[in-house]
């Protein structure tokens, strides 16, 4: 019995001497590639990436401008990501508040002003608001016709100095419709996002003189921040369609 699993053991011994990994290496778990392997390097770089465990988390990278200008790169996906976010609160609104109308300018003779600079919004009920026009009674009627032509499906009533604003309740059919446009428009901008992430991915392509390593890592890097933002979209439109689905 012992002779047997002693030869098991030399058998053992020399099966691990034959493999192509340092003991250093075998010992603190990392392989060691040398050129004939760089067809598996390459996948399991592939691979490690999908990792959900193995995943960098965007706080951990460092963006520097070496490679290509991430800070502009930035600026840009930002500009996309707060385009959709004034689209959604600005235009496709389910619920009326006085925040919405605030920011509806009024034709007046010094030129178009906001609502607000003009007079108060209040809610007296939840399917109606009151403007008080007293300091500027001369835009009355002004500001009824920016309220009607702002897409917000409303008729004001003039009253004096002051504007009724009638709530409608929203149908069912009107708050898919809503929702599928905000939809449509979160599409439009991850088209922006993705455009954005290919134009920096062909200006990579284009540098000289630059190691491998290099330009795998700045690939990364640009897909790690187009994730980042595509992925604040999502989190918008989610917010969106769940506030105008809410009864």
């Amino acid at each position: 019995m012992a002779v047997a699993l002693n030869s098991k053991l030399r058998f053992c011994s020399f099966l691990i001497r034959a493999l192509p990994i340092r003991r250093n290496d075998f010992v603190n778990r990392q392989i060691n590639f040398n050129q004939s392997y760089y067809p598996m390097q390459q996948w399991l770089r592939y691979y490690a990436k999908k990792s959900k465990k193995q995943e960098k988390k965007l706080s951990q990278l460092a963006f520097d401008d070496d490679m290509i200008s991430f800070s502009e790169m930035k600026i840009k996906l930002e500009g996309i990501v707060d385009g959709l976010a004034r689209e959604y609160s600005n235009i496709l609104v389910s619920r009326i508040t006085p925040e919405n109308l605030n920011r509806i300018s009024v034709q007046t003779n010094d030129g178009k002003v906001p609502l607000k600079q003009l007079g108060q919004v209040t809610s007296t009920s939840p399917q109606l608001l009151h403007i008080s026009l007293a300091a500027f009674p001369e835009v009355v009627n002004n500001a009824a016709i920016a309220i009607r032509n702002a897409g917000l499906n409303l008729n004001p009533i003039v009253d004096g100095p002051s504007l009724k604003v009638p709530i409608p309740k929203m149908t069912k059919e009107q708050r898919e419709k809503i929702v599928k446009t905000a939809k449509s428009s979160c599409d439009k901008a991850k088209v922006n996002i993705r455009r954005v992430r290919q134009n920096y991915m062909n200006d990579l392509k284009k540098l000289k003189g630059v190691s491998e390593d290099d330009v795998y890592d700045t690939k990364d890097k640009i897909q790690a921040m187009t994730d980042n933002y595509s992925n604040k979209l999502d989190s918008l439109f989610t917010t969106k369609s769940d506030d105008v689905l809410r009864k």
